[in-house]
């Protein structure tokens, strides 16, 4: 997981790989109950900076892979008007015809399942070798 503390919020999702080498997005408060992970206490000094590109990524954050800001339908409705507004005006294609994720989501008692069961056969949350940008970049060239 990650090499220094992470601070993310418990919906950013965070990339999941299987033993077999399935890969998945997860919600970061899944992981909760993980060794070394926990939620942390509201820090009103904390800054959350996102990434918005094109289209969803994978990202490395202190060694770890997670995924870029997505503008789906439901962070959409979510947003104050006038930044919608200026999103719009911006990145229309974004809000209107949204890009698909990353990488599959697992949604909570799979993904806790999962996560459980990679624990348990000491398998890594996250292949270290893991080449997540490279996998988006190779389905972009072909």
């Amino acid at each position: 997981m990650p090499a220094r503390d992470l601070y993310v919020t418990r919906q950013h999702r965070l990339l999941l790989s299987s033993a077999e080498g399935a890969e998945y997005v997860i919600p970061a408060k899944d992981f909760c109950g993980c060794a070394g992970v926990s939620q942390a206490r509201p820090n009103s000094a904390q800054r959350y900076f996102h990434l918005l590109f094109d289209r969803h990524h994978l990202i490395e954050a202190e060694g770890s892979w997670c995924e870029s800001l997505y503008i789906g339908p439901a962070l959409a409705r979510l947003m104050p008007l006038a930044e919608r507004r200026d999103l719009l005006r911006a990145c229309p294609d974004l809000i209107r015809r949204p890009a698909p994720l990353v990488r599959p989501e697992l949604r909570a008692r799979a993904a806790r399942r999962l996560i459980r069961h990679q624990i348990r056969s000491a398998q890594p949350l996250q292949h270290p070798d893991e080449p997540g940008l490279l996998h988006w970049r190779d389905r972009q060239r072909g």
